[in-house]
């Protein structure tokens, strides 16, 4: 499974620092989640700014972010293709 309790592993240690660092989750959270950038962020760090843990993610939530994260990656590789 490949978000588990955000509190264990944090999204950015599931992602890696690379992918991380490379991609604007900002805009990845209103491209692909319709989502604040916060929803993100705190994921990211598994913690809210108030330094509560956050959440984990539901089924539906973890799916959407599945998607995101593949159609991301195919439109770069149809980049790269087009190069």
């Amino acid at each position: 499974v490949l978000f588990r309790s955000p509190f264990l592993y944090p999204l950015r240690q599931q992602l890696g620092e690379d992918i991380g660092m490379a991609v604007s989750w900002g805009w990845f959270a209103k491209r692909f989640l319709n989502r604040p950038v916060d929803f993100v962020y705190s994921r990211l760090i598994g913690y809210e700014r108030t330094g509560e843990r956050v959440p984990d993610m539901t089924a539906e939530e973890q799916q959407q972010f599945k998607n995101g994260l593949l159609m991301l990656a195919e439109q770069l590789k149809l980049a790269a293709e087009n190069f």
